[in-house]
Formats: structure tokens, C-alpha cells, sequence
């Protein structure tokens, strides 16, 4: 101070802001601007990849005193490319420019839990985890077609039997009178009609089931892993 006296501080005078209730953030300027430290600008995402397809790993990250040097975990070991691809029926390849990671035609070994890593001249930086999966998709009851009688004028419901399938599938309904004519979508053939209801679980409710209802129903199954086929041979009964 002016008249000599100590600053609030340590008991060798030094000014210590946390005494006057100050918070003090030291920052150090690079290339003019603020650096705040080495961190993911992208990390990669879980994604769903039939076999032979193309997937590409985002990474990208900032530091700016010096170039960042890329490389990739699979199942908690790390991916050392000149290794892998010999070997493999896949094919990877890191991006020059980023931390990218395209593998091509994959398969087999090539699935699982994927990490970027990011390396600077003081250490290392791990991105969060990212699952490659393979998608499937299985019948478990194979018989071609499952004979069905509906009474007229009551609902009557078709469930597909169970599917094991990843990621969840979608149902859609077709119909045809008779195995001279090919199968159409019911809802573009009634126009969306609420008496042809279709539930979550892919379940199909003809409501008020009249003679014309008569014929064939064929459900699709489809995801990610390709489409299954259950075919229903409608019978309509009499009036109880």
C-alpha cells in the first residue's frame, strides 16, 4: 500500500486476491487467441452396419500450439492398422486430415466398441464409446402360410408370430384376393381406413369383417438386416 503497510496475504507480504473475495482465471494467449486445452470437436457415434457395407468413424479435435496425432481403440485394444488390414477381408482407413475412420466391406472382426485417440506431445485424450453392431433379423416359425377363419361381422386380428431381430422392426400389411393377383399395400388400398387398424406389436385388426375380406394377408417384416414374409390364408365364416 501507499503508506507502506502489508497487503491482506502470506506473512511475507504477498497480495493474495482470494482475501479481497477476487477469483483470478490465467489464461495464455496462442497465435492471439484464448487456449483452453486439448478437446473433441467430434467423437464418434453408435451405428448399424449390415455386413459389406461402408461405415465411416467421426473424430476430430483442437489443440492449438502443435498437430494432434490420431489413432482408434476396438474392444479396449488398440487398432494398429498396418496390422489389420492384410489380414482381413475389411478394409480401414484413417483420414490424413482428421481422425476419420472409414472401414470398407465390413465384417466379423470388425464389429464392436470403437474409441478415437487423440495424441499431443503432453499426453492423450480417449473419445467416448462407439458401438458398430451388425443388424439381424430371424423367423422363428418358417411354415409358409397359417390358415385362418374370421366370423363375418366381428373383428378379427392376425399376429405375425415372433421375429429375433436388432434393431426393432417396422410391420406393414399387403393383400390380395386370390394367388392369381400380386400383393398391395392395405393401406393404400383403403385409404388409410381406421377398420384395418395395425397395433406397435405389428398386429392387424380387421374391424366389421365382411365377405370381401376374404383372401390372402401377407405381412413384412423389415430392418436394417433385410425383410421377412408371413403369408395368412383368410377364410370368412358365417354369421354366428
Amino acid at each position: 500500500s501507499k503508506d507502506g503497510s502489508k497487503l491482506p496475504g502470506d506473512e511475507a507480504g504477498n497480495f493474495n486476491p482470494a482475501d479481497f473475495g477476487v477469483s483470478v482465471r490465467v489464461t495464455t494467449r496462442i497465435l492471439g487467441g484464448r487456449f483452453h486445452g486439448i478437446r473433441f470437436t467430434v467423437q464418434p457415434d453408435d451405428i448399424i452396419a449390415p455386413p459389406g457395407s461402408t461405415v465411416e468413424l467421426k473424430c476430430n479435435a483442437r489443440y492449438i500450439p502443435e498437430k494432434l496425432n490420431f489413432g482408434w481403440i476396438l474392444n479396449d485394444s488398440e487398432l494398429v492398422l498396418s496390422n489389420v488390414v492384410p489380414r482381413k477381408t475389411f478394409v480401414y482407413d484413417l483420414s490424413p486430415s482428421n481422425g476419420n475412420l472409414r472401414i470398407d466391406n465390413i465384417s466379423g472382426e470388425a464389429y464392436g466398441v470403437y474409441q478415437c485417440v487423440a495424441r499431443y506431445s503432453g499426453g492423450t485424450i480417449i473419445s467416448r464409446k462407439a458401438h458398430v453392431t451388425m443388424p439381424y433379423l430371424y423367423k422363428i416359425n418358417n411354415q409358409p402360410a397359417t390358415d385362418i377363419i374370421c366370423n363375418e361381422t366381428y373383428p378379427c386380428v392376425l399376429k405375425p408370430h415372433s421375429v429375433i431381430s436388432f434393431p426393432e422392426p417396422s410391420f406393414a400389411w399387403e393383400y390380395r384376393r386370390n394367388s392369381n393377383e400380386t400383393f398391395s399395400e392395405i393401406e393404400k388400398l383403403h385409404g388409410g381406413s381406421a377398420m384395418f387398424p395395425v397395433s406397435l406389436e405389428g398386429h392387424l385388426c380387421i374391424l366389421g369383417v365382411t365377405r370381401g375380406d376374404q383372401g390372402q394377408y401377407r405381412c413384412r417384416i423389415n430392418n436394417t438386416a433385410g425383410i421377412v414374409y408371413e403369408v395368412y390364408n383368410v377364410t370368412i365364416g358365417k354369421k354366428r
